[in-house]
């Protein structure tokens, strides 16, 4: 299925019409990355694939590569987030291209030498130094935003009542905003299509740019 195809696009084996590929990890990521795709008007020269959550996520090289099209590549991205270790997430990934026989680039957003085909470009979120999500960067784009003090101070209310951190804070800060937004029952990616996060924000410059160096 190509990036006009179904927001929520489970992992498919439709053939692959584009030359240029990117994989995310997971729905909301899929959402997200579609949505700005079509923002910057790349949508008929990228085509978004959800390779799934992890752990899953990076053996889905090795069935992407037998898909029809695929011969036809010539740039393949794929994004993720960080997590807890940006190290890890990108070994991660290169291990998962390893076992597909692809290539494996030196350092995040550094795309392998071609040949061989298909170049290699790998990005991770919020950056590729910080821990985190992309609820993490999301958050970052939104800073000047008026409902902002107010998802701080319902999450410390939260905090001082129950005794306990907020688990992933950075993704109860996104859906805590959305809550407050004219349509809360959207989820992330649901949200990026209604443009609820400012993509002209500095904060989206190092992704813009790599989904304009995959074409």
């Amino acid at each position: 299925m190509n990036s006009g195809g179904a927001l929520f696009q489970p992992k498919t084996r439709e053939p692959i019409r584009y030359s240029s590929v990117l994989v995310t990890e997971g729905r909301d990521m899929f959402g997200f990355c579609l949505a700005l795709v079509r923002h910057l008007g790349l949508d008929q020269q990228i085509e978004v694939r959800n390779g799934g959550g992890l752990p899953d996520f990076h053996d889905y090289f090795q069935d992407l590569v037998n898909i029809s099209g695929f011969a036809n590549v010539v740039s393949l991205g794929v994004i993720r987030d960080t997590d807890t270790n940006p190290h890890g997430a990108f070994q991660a990934v290169c291990a998962g291209l390893q076992r597909a026989n692809l290539p494996t680039p030196n350092a995040p957003l550094q795309p392998t030498i071609a040949p061989p085909l298909p170049r290699v470009t790998v990005h991770l979120l919020p950056d590729p130094k910080t821990p985190g999500m992309l609820e993490t960067l999301c958050w970052r784009a939104l800073a000047g935003d008026q409902r902002l003090p107010c998802v701080e101070e319902y999450l410390n209310c939260v905090r001082k009542q129950t005794g306990q951190p907020i688990a992933y804070e950075d993704k109860s800060r996104v859906y805590s905003y959305i809550a407050g937004r004219e349509q809360p029952w959207l989820l992330l990616g649901q949200a990026a299509h209604a443009n609820f996060f400012p993509w002209t924000s500095p904060v989206f410059d190092e992704t813009r740019s790599f989904l304009q160096g995959l074409v």
